[in-house]
């Protein structure tokens, strides 16, 4: 219930807030999860990569200084050949609120540089993997949802929700926009012991201010 209101308080600032520069943001997103056995000391990574868009806000606090929110839709995909075992496509699908400070400044006519850093909401609508293999000339499917509870303590053993903490910076010419950021993510995603879970997000994108 917290996620929804405030995404819905946000939707709202970005459809009333008349002072406020709206606009449109789309791009790339690489994201990395770390996993780490805490007993066995084991580290790993698995990269998966997407792409984001969704309406974006800045209003202006003082000079050079603005705040920047928006709701944006992720989509991450990932295809693997298991060889024997088959074929694994994965899909995730998420929502970001991110709210940053953005620092800029002009260094010619309508061209500006800046930095930006702040915390980002994160929110997980589905995630599953579906496996493909051929058995005696019949294709088997088999269907994993991530958020099932596996080891059945009654909740999921992935998290929805998380917390980003990032920093990036970009240009912006006339009413384009170039912003490259790095979110690290602040709360282990993995429900069950002695997994810890992080997942880390690259984004480079491109705005166009209505």
């Amino acid at each position: 219930m917290k996620i929804k209101s405030i995404v819905s308080v946000l939707l709202l600032a970005l459809a009333v807030n008349l002072s406020a520069q709206v606009g449109i943001q789309a791009g790339y997103a690489n994201v990395n999860e770390v996993t780490k056995n805490t007993t066995l000391g084991v580290d790993a990574s698995d990269a998966v990569n997407g792409f984001v868009v969704g309406p974006v806000s800045e209003y202006n606090l003082m000079q050079n200084l603005d705040l920047r929110f928006g709701v944006l839709y992720t989509l991450l995909l990932k295809s693997t050949d298991n060889g024997a075992l088959g074929t694994s496509t994965y899909s995730g699908h998420f929502v970001d609120v991110p709210v940053q400070a953005q620092y800029s400044f002009e260094v010619a006519p309508s061209l500006k540089i800046f930095a930006f850093a702040g915390p980002t909401i994160n929110f997980g609508l589905a995630q599953q993997t579906v496996t493909k293999t051929t058995v005696l000339g019949n294709e088997v499917k088999a269907t994993i949802n991530h958020y099932d509870d596996f080891n059945n303590d009654d909740k999921g053993d992935i998290s929805r929700f998380d917390l980003k903490l990032g920093l990036g910076a970009g240009a912006r010419y006339d009413k384009f926009e170039l912003r490259v950021g790095y979110d690290w993510g602040m709360l282990d995603m993995n429900t069950t012991d002695p997994i810890v879970l992080h997942r880390n997000q690259l984004t480079a994108a491109v705005v166009y201010h209505l």
